[in-house]
């Protein structure tokens, strides 16, 4: 107990530093995170309300993901440090050779996983929004699951690449 109540305030301090260097990463997974957990909890919502569902939230979930995509794609683009593109990353495409270090790498997969969780989302929201005529409700179920697990294996395709990307360059 004698060492831990010495060494406490260091441990803080080195905590607090480390939150400082890195806010904006962490601003930006927080953001992403955020439009993610309140798109999905709308989605559910309006998906238990079949024919009730109200189209005008879902748009706006859809505008609100299409937003926070953009603004943290801009932003990340327009760092001058920065070794991450969010536009190549979800399509495979590195936009030049850079050794990614560690942080860098774990950077990328949390972004690019955020990013595609989001884009799942807006499919489920597009599927939610097609008319009663055009698919059957057990029918949509269905051609949703169908998107989520290909865009769950686009997702393990891309995090393949990125780690196969930094292991290669070595």
């Amino acid at each position: 107990i004698n060492t831990i109540s010495r060494y406490f305030p260091y441990v803080c301090i080195l905590f607090a530093k480390s939150c400082y260097d890195h806010l904006d990463g962490i601003l930006h997974v927080f953001a992403l995170f955020v439009v993610f957990a309140h798109s999905n909890f709308t989605l559910k919502q309006e998906i238990t309300k079949q024919a009730q569902r109200r189209f005008l939230y879902l748009i706006r979930e859809l505008i609100y993901i299409i937003l926070v995509i953009t603004i943290i794609a801009f932003l990340l683009e327009k760092k001058e440090n920065s070794t991450i593109s969010l536009f190549f990353a979800p399509l495979n495409i590195p936009p030049e050779k850079k050794e990614l270090s560690l942080k860098d790498l774990l950077f990328s997969v949390v972004i690019t996983d955020l990013i595609l969780k989001l884009v799942t989302v807006a499919i489920k929201i597009i599927f939610t929004m097609l008319p009663r005529r055009a698919v059957e409700f057990k029918n949509r179920v269905r051609m949703t699951h169908i998107a989520q697990l290909l865009l769950d294996l686009f997702e393990y395709f891309i995090y393949f690449s990125l780690i196969g990307s930094c292991i290669l360059v070595d």
